[in-house]
């Protein structure tokens, strides 16, 4: 399985294209600047986030270029009402978790259009068909003792997962991308790549406490770091540390209404 899911992987990730790809530290990004050699990496975050701090260690232990693009609160609330208008005029959904995740995606979208290049490389899709969520793994929990219940529900919350990332996180990244002309690659979603990460067994994807297990012994084949293959997931408006400016600014806005 991970030999072939390998080679699907560097297939999805192909592109003659300059691109840019951004670095959290995590499994997702680390595995796809792992295979694409040529993509131009930066991590964006507030001072001291964690996703800054672990794409540094990453990208100096692997002898990577990576460019650091740190915002200060201010910038970050600036930014904030900037993804707010963006997804207000493409009607996504606008909410906590898409404006922090939204503010990642605009500055890195800045970037790339600062360089001339016209394609993001994301990592949308990892979660969904690979067992990311903890979902996933509350789902291992209250069923893995009957295995054929277990798949099924395993599968339908996948699929489940998948069907929204359309109207939801596509639809948000697609516009803010769109508001730069960029263009996002999300090889995690290439179809060949879903239908056959679709027929792995949950069982191999989770267990009480791990998710992603496949996809990180994947990314150990090839040679990503044990300590980033297997860091835990952060989410990108944690380790960006932007939630933390959604916070303020919604207690303020409490005070003043």
């Amino acid at each position: 399985i991970i030999p072939h899911l390998s080679k699907l992987l560097v297939v999805a990730v192909k592109t003659n294209q300059p691109h840019l790809l951004g670095l959290s530290g995590g499994v997702d990004s680390a595995l796809l600047a792992k295979l694409s050699s040529s993509a131009q990496l930066v991590t964006v975050g507030l001072e001291n986030s964690s996703d800054l701090k672990e794409a540094r260690k990453l990208a100096q232990h692997m002898k990577w270029e990576v460019e650091s693009n740190i915002i200060t609160p201010q910038q970050a609330e600036e930014l904030i009402t900037k993804v707010i208008a963006i997804l207000a005029k493409n009607k996504a959904i606008i909410d906590p978790i898409n404006i922090g995740v939204g503010v990642v995606v605009y500055l890195l979208c800045q970037k790339a259009q600062e360089k001339n290049m016209s394609i993001l490389m994301s990592g949308l899709g990892a979660e969904e068909i690979f067992g990311g969520y903890q979902t996933h793994i509350e789902c291992y929990k209250k069923y893995h003792q009957d295995s054929q219940k277990f798949v099924r529900e395993f599968q339908k919350l996948c699929f489940q997962r998948l069907r929204n990332i359309e109207q939801r996180d596509l639809a948000r990244d697609q516009a803010i991308a769109s508001h730069f002309n960029i263009t996002l690659k999300a090889p995690f979603l290439d179809e060949t790549l879903v239908a056959y990460a679709m027929r792995i067994s949950p069982f191999l994807k989770v267990n009480t406490r791990e998710r992603k297990i496949i996809l990180r012994e994947v990314a150990q084949a090839c040679s990503v770091p044990h300590e980033w293959a297997q860091r835990k997931k952060v989410a990108a408006q944690y380790g960006s540390k932007i939630d933390s400016i959604l916070k303020k600014l919604a207690k303020k806005s409490k005070k003043t209404v």
